[in-house]
């Protein structure tokens, strides 16, 4: 959930009674929730609760959306913008390399930038993975912010001209990491 220049803005994994499991996004203006509306339809089918949310974040008028799914067995992490506070989406990007755990967080820069993280895996090593994206629609190359057999749950947020993303990590006990990124520099 954040707070937009006018409402509350949330998002969350909706389910059907056939089992898709599509993102949700629902407003609070002056106390009343709206309907749910999906952004974008992935129609993903899943006969389980996945564990992979989505993620918001705002600068008040624009807003980016960030999302696992896996459509047609097919997983990916799209991103979307909006530039009127949440109301509506541009189409969605795929971000991802491919090999896509999820777990995915975003965080708006100065300048119309964006940074992007994720998880992804392969062969039992999972990588946690971020992407630049400059004016809000060109993504630049994926780099590695962390690697290991027991990567979990990034979690991102810019403070000051900072970006902090911390993750767990199976070492092999629990362990919690932070990574400082300048948002400067990106």
């Amino acid at each position: 959930m954040v707070k937009t220049g006018t409402a509350l803005l949330a998002a969350y994994r909706g389910h059907t009674p056939e089992n898709i499991r599509d993102i949700s996004l629902t407003q609070n203006v002056q106390g009343r929730w709206s309907q749910p509306r999906i952004p974008h339809t992935d129609n993903w089918h899943f006969a389980g609760c996945p564990v992979n949310g989505p993620h918001l974040d705002t600068d008040g008028v624009t807003t980016a959306l960030v999302w696992f799914s896996a459509p047609q067995d097919q997983p990916e992490v799209q991103l979307a913008f909006s530039e009127d506070e949440g109301s509506t989406f541009a189409p969605p990007m795929r971000i991802d390399e491919g090999n896509v755990v999820g777990r995915a967080q975003v965080v708006l820069l100065p300048g119309r930038s964006t940074l992007a993280f994720w998880l992804e895996g392969k062969h039992g090593t999972a990588r946690l993975l971020g992407r630049l994206i400059r004016d809000n629609k060109k993504p630049e190359a994926p780099f590695e912010v962390a690697r290991g057999a027991g990567l979990g749950y990034p979690h991102a947020v810019r403070v000051g001209k900072n970006v902090l993303i911390t993750w767990s990590a199976e070492t092999p006990i629990s362990q919690i990491h932070v990574a400082v990124l300048d948002s400067e520099s990106q």
